[in-house]
């Protein structure tokens, strides 16, 4: 026979349990809500006042990074060349439309086009990207407010040299046949970058340059050294000039011993 009043309580265990899920996913939504208007953002799914009208209580769970986005190389100060873009998942694995994605410049002083963007319908979020004004790797944050993230990173390049300086080695005073110390120049751009790669051509007045042709390395440096001429000069100097394609020269100055 049938216990009616065992029946009724079995009944309101079950309810009390279903009630307790639905508190908790409430409370786990309202806990993302609430992390996302400290970002100054809205998810899908915040409008109301439970925060449970998600398509079918989907979260933003994981970001994969989008094709072609790491690793690009662009001049200071400039635009990568393709938008940083991720796609977001929900915790089953699908693509998620309409979630929130934040963006943070974490290395290298550079700007976004939008600090927040909303998934489209393939679950695909991007921004635009403007590198900062340090020639070297950057990095770019993609962040969800429910803890998953990833890094972008690109290579800010030099621009071209518009600064050409003398470092070391003018002024020498060397005997006869003698080998001067090294003459060296850098060169760098206008964010004073070194500029890594630029022809440097030398000349002499007298004497042998050990090569004519040196290429400034990564930190914009090049260095020549120059044998002095046996015979005495009537002015006793030896000049030697450095320049760059884009005609900025130095001159050094090398004086006979006597």
């Amino acid at each position: 026979m049938c216990d009616i009043a065992e029946a009724i309580r079995a009944v309101g265990r079950v309810q009390k349990h279903e009630v307790a899920v639905q508190q908790a996913n409430i409370g786990r939504w309202a806990m993302v809500c609430a992390a996302s208007v400290l970002f100054g953002v809205v998810l899908t799914g915040c409008n109301s006042s439970t925060g449970t009208d998600t398509p079918s209580g989907r979260i933003p769970t994981s970001l994969v990074m989008g094709a072609g986005v790491d690793g690009q190389v662009a001049n200071v100060g400039s635009a990568v060349p393709t938008l940083p873009s991720v796609t977001v998942r929900d915790q089953d694995g699908r693509p998620l439309p309409g979630a929130v994605v934040l963006w943070a410049v974490r290395s290298g002083g550079g700007t976004v086009g939008f600090s927040s963007s909303a998934a489209d319908s393939l679950g695909r979020a991007s921004t635009s990207w403007v590198l900062g004004r340090t020639a070297g790797t950057q990095v770019l944050a993609a962040l969800l407010v429910t803890g998953d993230s990833l890094r972008i990173s690109a290579t800010a390049r030099a621009l071209a040299p518009t600064t050409f300086e003398l470092l070391e080695g003018d002024n020498q005073e060397l005997a006869a046949a003698a080998l001067s110390a090294p003459l060296v120049v850098r060169a760098q751009d206008t964010y004073l970058n070194p500029v890594a790669n630029t022809l440097v051509r030398w000349q002499t007045s007298a004497g042998v340059l050990e090569t004519d042709n040196v290429r400034t390395t990564v930190a914009g440096t090049a260095s020549v050294r120059v044998t002095m001429p046996q015979a005495t000069l009537p002015e006793g100097v030896v000049r030697v000039t450095a320049r760059l394609e884009n005609g900025a020269s130095l001159e050094f100055v090398l004086r006979q011993r006597r």
